[in-house]
């Protein structure tokens, strides 16, 4: 609850805490599943055999957790590497796992996004649900790397700038691939 409310207390006891990895983990996979899950009714949303629609919501779901355990494994890592080596300060303490633990807990509120699939009011609900991630993630790499804010949204930009250069190509290459 504390990471919810974006209590810095909370996030570095978690950072700190080498019990609360387990946690962490349940947090981000939970978290997953339900963004996978609302990925899936999304996608299924015209479709009225509801056989169907369960089959896409369990794929969509399972297919989410796997590829964002990978894309959460390598982000860490990108913002442990842009806190190292880009913006480092005297007091910046650097480790993966610290790391890890306080980022499963600042994505607790991307669990919200499952309410995206509420007519009218989805987008709003998504967009809020955005916003209160950002700031959480600033308040965990804060506390987990012993830095300021400014530094932590600093970090949080260019490991965002990172990925927008691995990602824009990427994307502009499978759109070229299919026909698009």
């Amino acid at each position: 609850m504390g990471a919810l409310r974006l209590n810095p207390d909370t996030y570095a006891e978690v950072a700190a805490d080498r019990e609360a990895t387990r946690q962490a983990v349940a947090i981000i996979t939970v978290t997953m599943v339900l963004i996978g899950m609302q990925s899936g009714l999304s996608a299924s949303a015209q479709i009225s055999d509801v056989r169907i629609v369960s089959i896409i919501v369990v794929f969509l779901a399972v297919l989410g957790v796997i590829f964002m355990w990978l894309a959460v494994i390598l982000y860490v890592g990108l913002l442990s590497a842009v806190a190292t080596m880009g913006i480092r300060g005297p007091e910046t303490r650097t480790a993966f796992w610290r790391l890890l633990r306080a980022h499963g807990f600042a994505v607790a509120p991307g669990a919200f996004q499952v309410l995206r699939v509420i007519p009218s009011i989805g987008t709003v609900i998504g967009f809020a649900v955005t916003l209160w991630s950002c700031v959480a993630g600033i308040i965990a790499i804060r506390k987990a790397l012993g830095v300021t804010t400014g530094r932590a949204f600093a970090i949080l930009i260019g490991a965002g700038i990172i990925v927008a250069l691995v990602a824009i190509p990427l994307l502009i290459m499978i759109r070229v691939v299919r026909g698009g």
